[in-house]
């Protein structure tokens, strides 16, 4: 369709559809080069937070720190619901990824405490007790751990911080 029929109604949601699906298959630079067409030419469209998130994450994993952050941000300004959600917990796996613990930390804090309850909130909950520990800070990291348990039983990190939990790794 992009190719063949480049004046298409259909084009524009073509082009995100399609920058979605490279980002989901690991083609990273495609997918980055597809959702920044999509964007330039987008508007306020209602899509765009879920094009960010995707850019960010696709920039992310090609190892663009800076441009990726820029995109995670740009949810937060666009969506307050589950994608910024998700894009908070990004941020605080790249401020990870980088090494700022403190700033993760904070990141990881900030998603617990601002979000609907859900599975970034869940993640966000054990990330933050990892770092705790990390810090030397182990009831803290105790406390996020067992909120996790307390809200999220069934959740798939409730294993593994019932492990925490017990003394195990």
């Amino acid at each position: 369709l992009l190719e063949r029929w480049p004046r298409h109604a259909l084009r524009q949601t073509a082009l995100l559809r399609l920058g979605l699906a490279l980002q989901r298959l690991g083609r990273h630079d495609e997918a980055v080069a597809r959702l920044e067409e999509w964007l330039a030419a987008a508007g306020a469209a209602p899509e765009r937070a879920e094009a960010e998130l995707a850019r960010g994450r696709a920039q992310r994993a090609s190892g663009a720190a800076r441009p990726a952050r820029q995109s995670f941000q740009r949810v937060l300004e666009l969506d307050r619901g589950p994608l910024a959600a998700q894009a908070q917990l990004e941020l605080a796996e790249l401020s990870r990824a980088e090494g700022a613990l403190e700033a993760a930390l904070t990141e990881y804090l900030k998603l617990a405490v601002l979000y609907e309850p859900g599975d970034a909130v869940a993640r966000a909950l054990f990330g933050a007790g990892e770092l705790l520990e990390s810090l030397g800070r182990p009831e803290r990291a105790r406390e996020q751990w067992s909120e996790l348990l307390r809200d999220y039983p069934e959740h798939p990190l409730a294993p593994a911080a019932r492990q925490r939990l017990s003394g195990g790794r």
